[in-house]
């Protein structure tokens, strides 16, 4: 019974809410005069120009996503969709099953409209509409990619709503015009953490060396995701001046900083890195750690072998295959290492240091040390 009351109360709030979806009034229309819509307009455009401006939010959304199909044909509807970007009237659309906007299509129309001479009316929208019509002029930018918009976004960096800095910002990473560089680091020193984690991102796309320095300031943000974001910045760029930066961060006391500051040191292989990574395999995070053992196998440095070793003991399974997995990777430099690990008290480095030995070397002495001792010492001299 408390089944079917449930399902009826569902279904009876459901339809109340698609009535009032469907028959929903918004005051939010063009700025523009519908006076304007020039006298040559075709008949099928005026139609639906026309529509931006009833008083029923679905007609709206349905003028504006049926300007969008017309494709370039609808550019004379360019300044009349622009101008209902501020229009943000959420909406169920039926036929589409989700929420939507008149402003939110209008804004996708005039993508499809590819129609670059909109971009002096989308610079003019980013300094003269509200923020969720700035937003939406920022991004429409971005899809059109056309340069002249750069010098507008970079002054709206400047706008004082962070969600417009945003997506100005994001913008110009898609453009990547190196004149926008400077303004984009000083946007590192944003108010926002959402604005300089976008900051960070843009300069990555930019992939422009003059970023390092500002990148490796702000890996001591406050904020840690922006910190993160950070690490993965200069990991992209692979400047060998964030090395250094780089192993001060493996100390962060944000566990997903270390981790992806180890991760990044993998891609760099510097052995200069090795001993602070070695320190990291002590960690009380495990993810650090194992992404630790993951990166002294990359670097391969002869001085992490006998770090590596102890760790095929560990009472983590995904550890001792990880350090199995690393030891492999140096080849000869880890034999001798290993043929002393024989030796070892524990069943499990002296099994483990037999397998990884077969593995480098192809024979098959298993946990016997005096035949890999023989064997090693003949191979040296034939060497």
């Amino acid at each position: 019974m408390d089944k079917i009351f449930s399902k009826r109360v569902f279904i009876f709030l459901f339809a109340t809410f698609f009535i009032i979806t469907l028959f929903s009034y918004g005051n939010c229309q063009p700025k523009v005069s519908k006076d304007t819509i020039p006298q040559d307009t075709s008949g099928p455009i005026r139609q639906q120009i026309e529509k931006l401006y009833s008083p029923k939010t679905l007609d709206r959304i349905e003028g504006a996503i049926a300007l969008g199909k017309m494709g370039r044909k609808a550019a004379p509807a360019v300044p009349f969709l622009i101008s209902l970007f501020e229009d943000s009237e959420s909406v169920w659309l039926p036929t589409e099953r989700h929420f939507t906007s008149p402003g939110k299509e209008a804004a996708k129309a005039v993508v499809k409209t590819k129609d670059l001479g909109a971009v002096s009316l989308l610079t003019a929208a980013l300094k003269n509409q509200n923020a969720e019509g700035k937003e939406r002029a920022a991004e429409v930018l971005g899809d059109l990619k056309d340069h002249q918009a750069v010098p507008a976004l970079i002054q709206a960096l400047k706008d004082p709503n962070p969600e417009v800095r945003e997506a100005a910002l994001e913008t110009l990473g898609k453009l990547k015009d190196l004149q926008a560089v400077d303004p984009v680091i000083a946007s590192l020193k944003d108010s926002s953490p959402e604005v300089r984690e976008q900051a960070i991102e843009t300069l990555t796309n930019f992939k422009d060396s003059r970023a390092v320095p500002a990148l490796i300031s702000i890996l001591t943000d406050k904020n840690a995701e922006v910190r993160e974001k950070a690490v993965e910045a200069l990991s992209e760029l692979k400047d060998p001046r964030a090395v250094t930066p780089l192993q001060a961060s493996l100390k962060d006391n944000s566990a997903e900083v270390r981790k992806k500051a180890v991760e990044a040191l993998a891609k760099f292989k510097d052995p200069q890195s090795v001993l602070a990574v070695i320190n990291t395999l002590k960690d009380t995070d495990l993810d650090v750690r194992f992404e630790s053992i993951k990166t002294l196998g990359e670097i391969r440095d002869a001085r992490a072998i006998p770090a590596l070793i102890p760790l095929l003991k560990d009472n983590l399974k995904k550890i001792r295959q990880e350090a199995q997995s690393s030891l492999r990777k140096f080849e000869e430099q880890a034999v001798d290492p290993l043929i002393k690990a024989l030796q070892d008290e524990s069943l499990r480095i002296r099994s483990g240091a037999a397998k990884i030995l077969k593995d480098i070397t192809g024979k098959k002495y298993g946990e016997n040390h005096q035949k890999w001792s023989e064997w090693w010492e003949k191979s040296k001299k034939v060497q």
